[in-house]
């Protein structure tokens, strides 16, 4: 399922389809850049642990940036 939130944050935080990929990477996802842009694009679907890994990326980029932002994972 799409989730536009996902998209819409990268492009607040500024970060390049790159550097969030290579967060989510960092962070244990698995998917190549290219399903993951097509993710954020609305293109595919993926798992539901792929979707909380990139809503931690952002997540950590807000707060990085001491923004009080937090979107939501699909997974309690």
């Amino acid at each position: 399922m799409f989730d536009p939130s996902l998209h819409a944050a990268r492009l607040s935080l500024g970060l390049s389809p790159i550097e969030l990929w290579t967060r989510y990477i960092t962070l244990g996802g698995n998917l190549d850049l290219t399903s993951t842009d097509a993710y954020l694009n609305g293109l595919v679907d993926v798992e539901d642990i792929d979707h909380d890994i990139l809503t931690h990326a952002l997540n950590e980029s807000y707060s990085d940036r001491g923004e009080n932002r937090s979107l939501a994972y699909r997974r309690p």
